[in-house]
């Protein structure tokens, strides 16, 4: 692949997206965690009781934001030691990130810690990596990375977390009426090839053997079909990062100019809504930016201002920045 240059320079609106927009969807999505996927019975964009509480994926979205606002950089050990003061209280704590913190918790370093687990808790956390290293291909991909490894020892782990910040990077600097699908697809699709195991066991029905690259290279072949063929049949929305990284790039590309029919899309696919909900928000957030998410609901989301405040901190920190 040839050496990438962004065509604009990411404003602030962009980066606090980012971080509201994964915040809305991993909000929005908690309530439904578990449910089957269902387009007949309508999911609305509204919190249960004006309560627009968050779980782990934000949680651990800003743990990232401050372990780099605090060192400069994603240092596993900081992270890690992070990590596990937050597990005492945090929210919804997936199997495999508990597992790994008992672990750290038990005296064994962060490099051999993390469980080998291919779920999704290091692309739903990477966004603030993405933001910092807009401009460095390279640092952005080793820190992505690294940042998997406390928790998911695992390299589909480690390449969802690359690819993800790779997607927000571009994002952030796309103008959105040159936004192209195709490309966009076909560069993550590129990453995962680079960055993935080869073909691997599907978890609903082991022999049939598929990659990251070719399932996120099927998202564009089932935007146009019928959302229950392509989630249900085809995607899946499970924990399992093949899952849930497919179908909320699908959830995102199929209305991406518009942030609250990405995150209805995302609530109906079911299963693990609040991360595929997470990933697709955040998706919306960056080609969108904050001002074009649904403001009814930013005002009654929690961690709000820290949510916006870890934002500008990171915008400060990059490169060039630039006023909105």
């Amino acid at each position: 692949m040839s050496e990438w240059r962004a065509p604009a320079l990411p404003t602030l609106d962009r980066f606090r997206g980012v971080l509201l927009g994964g915040a809305l969807g991993d909000a929005l999505g908690a309530p439904y965690e578990g449910a089957a996927l269902d387009y007949k019975t309508e999911r609305p964009l509204r919190f249960p009781n004006g309560n627009g509480r968050v779980s782990d994926d934000t949680e651990q979205t800003l743990i990232v934001a401050d372990c780099l606002l605090a060192n400069g950089w994603l240092d596993p050990v900081d992270f890690s030691a992070r990590l596990r003061e937050w597990a005492v209280w945090g929210h919804g704590i997936g199997r495999g990130t508990a597992s790994a913190l008992k672990r750290h918790a038990a005296g064994i370093p962060w490099h051999q810690a993390g469980m080998a687990s291919a779920g999704n808790g290091a692309a739903m956390r990477v966004a603030p990596i993405a933001l910092l290293r807009w401009d460095d291909p390279a640092l952005r991909g080793t820190e992505a990375a690294l940042s998997a490894l406390p928790t998911h020892h695992d390299p589909m782990a480690a390449a969802s977390a690359v690819i993800m910040a790779e997607a927000v990077a571009r994002l952030v600097t796309t103008r959105k009426e040159t936004f192209d699908p195709v490309e966009f697809v076909e560069t993550l699709a590129g990453i995962a090839k680079v960055w993935g195991p080869e073909r691997v066991p599907e978890r609903r029905d082991p022999r049939i053997l598929t990659s990251l690259s070719e399932r996120l290279q099927d998202v564009l072949a089932y935007l146009e079909q019928d959302p229950y063929t392509a989630v249900a049949t085809h995607f899946w929305s499970g924990a399992f990062v093949l899952e849930s990284l497919p179908a909320a790039l699908w959830a995102f590309l199929r209305q991406p100019g518009n942030p609250g029919a990405v995150l209805q899309e995302a609530l109906l696919v079911g299963h693990d809504t609040d991360t595929v909900a997470s990933l697709a928000g955040t998706l919306a957030g960056a080609l969108n930016g904050a001002a074009a998410l649904p403001a009814p609901l930013l005002d009654q989301l929690e961690h709000r201002e820290r949510l916006e405040k870890a934002a500008e901190n990171l915008w400060d920190r990059s490169t060039v920045p630039i006023a909105d």
